[in-house]
């Protein structure tokens, strides 16, 4: 059994399809980054890897918002303008599935933008 963290406890302050919904995203962020710290940081849920935060993920009544997003990437702007909801946040509807692999990718590419 693992020990629990902060990051279940601002899960289980959901209810209902946000909290359904922030276990699925954190499944993902998880399997896509292995080895990260899950922490709290700006009061939601972060992943950090060499003291750097990664991403960022909140739960909402409409909607799961991810933070942030990858910024003067042309090919991610124009896939991330189904999701966009302001200069670097992403949203994601309860109506919809998840986009696991846009979420992928991501979170791919915030890696990638880590100081060697």
């Amino acid at each position: 059994m693992t020990e629990r963290n902060a990051v279940d406890d601002y899960i289980d302050g959901f209810e209902g399809i946000t909290r359904a919904r922030l276990i699925e995203l954190r499944a993902i962020v998880r399997a896509a980054l292995p080895g990260a710290t899950e922490i709290i940081s700006y009061k939601i849920a972060a992943y950090r890897r060499d003291h750097h935060n990664i991403i960022y993920f909140a739960g909402y009544k409409k909607h799961l918002g991810m933070y942030p997003m990858p910024a003067g990437d042309d090919a991610f702007q124009r896939e991330l303008a189904a999701y966009a909801s302001g200069k670097s946040t992403a949203r994601f509807p309860h109506d919809k599935p998840l986009p696991v692999e846009f979420i992928n990718r991501l979170i791919a590419f915030k890696v990638s933008e880590l100081p060697a």
